[in-house]
């Protein structure tokens, strides 16, 4: 009846299950916090359209464990997905989101779950929602988003290091598949001797956002940073963090506002707090550049895509990165894509997006090519947007990541004993 069935009371039961359920299975996505980030922002929409599109329903837990973290008490919803965020309390500086809160949640509401997704590995919230689900004995995936890559573990290598080899590789192990974004994230889990199941889905954008980039005046954006008006902008977007590679977009920014007189640098996101915007600043006062560069901090809504749309090129410098949510986003909005090679993405190809070893003489050099060709520029950025129309939108993600899960779901029913 089915490939590998056990026996027949595994087909009852699951069939059982797909009746009880009436097909809408029931999925609790547990996240660190909730803030601006590429691992939190995937993890929202893809609630969100598994839930709208896919027939699953979703509901969240997390922590108020970051600064950045929305404002969000007890129980709310983010597009019609309850979200549970519980406060986060100390240890939390040693064992970052720890919460006992959430703990009493999930031991208590996880039995009316099928099955259970982790965002990640490092932190308290992973640690317990894996005993949670091995004490009720339901499955779970795991997407860790990025946290293998070697670049990764240079902070806090001897804490890593510590953790993988006791409570990480028990979790990895013991979930029922690792979902992965990009084949060079599956080598990463496999290089640690790793044989858990592992598929790959990409990250994607909303179906619509390339209409909205299209339909964005933005003359509002521009009025509020008039050091904008009239310039060559090149747009950074995501946190201000050590991982997105500053100082080296700073040293090579140096050597584009040498050539280009017009170009500026408008940077968008969030201050996390490790110094990585100071250091920068230093590096462009000592170039007599400090002028020449905007600093937003975080933008949301119409500004967000303005930011955008009065781009000329997007850049991305990162130390490591494990898919760049906004490369799609740039993409979306047809703009050329200068990115570091750790960016580790299939479309990192020169008729996609230009793509260079973390040296700030050649990312400049990517970045001078596509203002200096504009035809060139815009074929690039064309190609990209058809690229992620066609290919990465989250209806699509949504659906195969549901499936995914009703198969592990049936595997799961099918190893019970009777």
């Amino acid at each position: 009846m089915f490939p590998g069935q056990r026996d027949g009371w595994a087909a009852i039961r699951f069939w059982s299950w797909r009746n009880k359920n009436n097909t809408r299975m029931k999925v609790l996505h547990v996240l660190n916090s909730i803030r601006m980030g590429g691992g939190t922002t995937v993890a929202l929409k893809l609630t969100q359209f598994l839930q709208a599109q896919s027939g699953v329903h979703c509901e969240i837990a997390t922590t108020d464990g970051f600064p950045c973290c929305l404002p969000l008490t007890d129980s709310t919803t983010l597009s019609k997905v309850p979200v549970y965020c519980f406060p986060a309390r100390f240890p939390s500086r040693w064992w970052h989101y720890y919460s006992p809160a959430l703990s009493r949640f999930l031991y208590a509401e996880l039995g009316r779950f099928d099955l259970v997704h982790l965002h990640g590995m490092w932190d308290h919230s992973s640690y317990v929602a894996y005993r949670a689900a091995q004490r009720h004995n339901i499955p779970y995936v795991m997407s860790i988003h990025g946290a293998l890559a070697q670049l990764a573990w240079r902070k806090a290598l001897i804490r890593k290091c510590l953790y993988m080899s006791t409570l990480g590789k028990l979790i990895i192990r013991s979930a029922a598949a690792i979902h992965c974004l990009t084949d060079k994230e599956r080598e990463q889990v496999t290089r640690w001797g790793i044989e858990t199941p592992t598929f790959i889905i990409p990250n994607g954008i909303s179906p619509d956002l390339p209409d909205a980039f299209i339909n964005t005046d933005p003359s509002k954006f521009l009025a509020r940073y008039p050091g904008l008006a009239s310039k060559r902008i090149i747009l950074f977007m995501g946190r201000l963090h050590v991982q997105k590679g500053l100082e080296v977009l700073a040293s090579s920014f140096s050597r584009i506002a040498a050539r280009f007189h017009d170009a500026v640098l408008l940077i968008v996101g969030p201050d996390t707090g490790d110094n990585s915007k100071e250091k920068m600043i230093v590096k462009l006062k000592a170039a007599g550049i400090q002028d020449r560069v905007i600093f937003t901090g975080p933008l949301s809504g119409y500004d967000w895509q303005a930011a955008y749309v009065c781009a000329e090129i997007f850049v991305l410098f990162s130390r490591w990165e494990g898919f760049g949510l906004v490369l799609l986003e740039a993409m979306a909005a047809g703009l050329p894509i200068v990115a570091s090679e750790h960016c580790e993405v299939k479309f990192t190809k020169s008729d996609m997006c230009l793509s260079f070893p973390l040296k700030d003489e050649l990312l400049a050099e990517g970045m001078a090519t596509l203002l200096s060709d504009k035809q060139r520029a815009s074929n690039i950025g064309q190609n990209g947007r058809r690229l992620v129309v066609n290919n990465y939108t989250w209806p699509a993600i949504a659906k195969s990541m549901a499936t995914h899960y009703s198969k592990i779901i049936e595997q799961h029913l099918m190893k019970e004993p009777h």
